[in-house]
């Protein structure tokens, strides 16, 4: 990242999350593993890369989680989420059974099992908020 005003589609950060490849499915963050059952081979590795937001984009996550219901302002904590994350998301080192690279797009996101999604939502809101912009973007 630059010390720049400006957020350039280069300023990005990784995330990485594990979950195990047997029927007995689970998702953990890397704080919650050993080096020794990360190295163990027992878990994949699942990497995506974010986009710090700029303003236009946070005020759209802003606006779109935003309702009015009886002339009140309610914010949904879902929308929002899932907005952060999506918009913010630009890349993944996702491979299909073959190894060959799985694209990256919308439709993929949204078929992703919700327990993954829900840990890279987490360490989304702790990376942006580590760096001052979690709040930003929700005063957007």
């Amino acid at each position: 990242m630059t010390n720049s005003i400006f957020v350039s589609r280069d300023d990005t950060f990784k995330i990485t999350v594990y979950y195990t490849k047997d029927d007995d499915f689970s998702v953990k963050k890397k704080d919650d593993l050993t080096q020794e059952e990360i190295d163990s081979g027992d878990y994949l590795s699942l990497t995506i890369t974010f986009s710090l937001p700029d303003h236009a984009t946070s005020k759209m996550i802003m606006r779109r989680s935003t309702n009015v219901v009886n002339g009140t302002p309610s914010f949904d904590q879902g929308t929002f989420n899932n907005l952060l994350f999506e918009l913010l998301s630009t890349s993944w080192d996702l491979k299909d059974e073959n190894e060959k690279s799985v694209d990256f797009d919308g439709v993929k996101i949204n078929e992703m099992r919700p327990d993954i999604v829900r840990i890279f939502i987490d360490l989304l809101q702790e990376e942006l908020d580590g760096r001052g912009l979690y709040i930003a973007v929700l005063q957007s």
